[in-house]
């Protein structure tokens, strides 16, 4: 079936959430338009709800071309001078939190996310990454085309010495360190107190 000369392909858009990915998928098979009133929440597929709200379409080959690399990120960067760099955006809200893009190379800090799971999608280039786990720590070699889902509350970082582009899709808080330690775990909840930059946007 076509959709249409003005429907952009899956590949190229990103949507909001999977709620509307399925409102899509369901308006497309059903070539039916977009329902208002009372009946605007409705199964459109086997697990997916409209609950309506705006459908957000990022073009991501802009929004990376906008970013500046970031050479020699420390672990004691605050937000603000992440910020400042241009090597770091927010593409859009996102569930609990929103849709970011970074590129850098040198090391991130230390961070975690105590309201859920971060999904982070290597775009361009490659990094270490540091990640604490139950049975103590591990690394893994991550590179452009990869996804990693790094679970909730985990502390984890990323190395990359010749630069890294990144999408994640962050729930909110997070709790970034501004210092450099081996093994954020060992801190005590006064220094975590002192050195822990929380992110809510």
């Amino acid at each position: 079936m076509s959709l249409g000369a003005a429907t952009p392909s899956w590949a190229s858009i990103h949507f909001k959430s999977d709620l509307e990915v399925g409102d899509a998928i369901g308006r497309a098979v059903a070539g039916k338009g977009h329902r208002t009133g009372d009946d605007r929440r409705r199964a459109v597929m086997p697990g997916y709800w409209e609950e309506g709200g705006m459908i957000t379409i990022l073009d991501l080959k802009a929004e990376f071309a906008k970013l500046t690399l970031l050479r020699g990120r420390t672990a004691r960067m605050t937000e603000v001078e992440r910020k400042a760099s241009g090597g770091f955006a927010t593409l859009a809200p996102f569930r609990d939190g929103n849709i970011f893009s970074a590129k850098f190379s040198g090391d991130g800090a230390w961070e975690r996310h105590p309201n859920g799971d971060e999904l982070v999608q290597i775009v361009d280039g490659a990094a270490t990454l540091h990640i604490m786990t139950e049975g103590g720590p591990k690394s893994y070699a991550v590179s452009a085309g990869m996804m990693v889902i790094v679970p909730q509350g985990t502390w984890h970082r990323f190395h990359s010495p010749e630069g890294v582009t990144l999408m994640t899709a962050t729930p909110k808080p997070t709790e970034h360190l501004t210092v450099d330690v081996e093994d954020p775990r060992t801190l005590t909840s006064g220094q975590l107190s002192n050195t822990i930059e929380e992110k809510w946007r």
